[in-house]
């Protein structure tokens, strides 16, 4: 029975990650250690066994995470833009070690929906799980007491086209209008809080002013 456990922090707690769980093409690596000299001349090899080697890359991967597997099995699958909202997403939706599966049903969420609004849905349902709002409102709007999990935000955000915020004088996004604004509110926003107000094109990612 094994007297150590390996853990990565996730959005889903301490993960134990357990050498067992790693799939079988990351355990087709042999892992090396050189002795080095005191001019730093290798003086001796040594190759770690079996075990250890998976003690070793179940290690590997509780410091890097999903990434790592990306990196070494799928690279290029995901853009460098993509990359971190896949990990992130894989964390909290997926199992902890991604399958190909898991990595290929990925891969076409950002193909169908687009990169925003997989982000933007993953915020959502992140915020929502540890008891945030997903949206920053006031308890007036129909969506202040609007809860979704990954997939409902998701399928919330897929037949929009736009989403509507104030911004503040740094540019930070301050309110969430969701839907389109009336001039009412937009002037609202500008003369009380000195709010401008922006729009999110779901499609290119661009932010642009009202």
């Amino acid at each position: 029975m094994e007297d150590y456990s390996i853990a990565r922090a996730t959005n889903r707690g301490w993960i134990n990650i357990n050498e067992q769980k790693l799939r079988n093409e990351l355990k087709r690596k042999r892992v090396i250690v050189e002795t080095l000299g005191g001019e730093g001349e290798v003086v001796a090899k040594s190759e770690l066994s079996c075990a250890d080697t998976d003690v070793v890359l179940a290690a590997l991967y509780a410091k890097y995470g999903a990434r790592w597997i990306i990196e070494e099995s799928y690279p290029g699958v995901f853009s460098n833009e993509e990359l971190k909202t896949a990990v992130d997403l894989i964390e909290m939706e997926y199992s902890i070690i991604p399958t190909q599966d898991d990595i290929v049903s990925i891969k076409e969420l950002f193909d169908n929906y687009g990169y925003t609004r997989i982000t933007m849905a993953l915020n959502m349902s992140e915020s929502c799980q540890f008891g945030g709002q997903c949206f920053y409102v006031t308890p007036q709007s129909p969506y202040f007491s609007k809860r979704f999990d990954f997939r409902e935000a998701l399928a919330f955000l897929a037949d929009r086209k736009r989403f509507y915020y104030a911004v503040n004088s740094e540019g930070k996004r301050s309110y969430d209008f969701v839907d389109e604004p009336t001039k009412k509110q937009v002037t609202y926003q500008r003369s009380k809080n000195g709010n401008a107000t922006v729009f999110l094109d779901l499609d290119n990612g661009e932010e642009y002013n009202i």
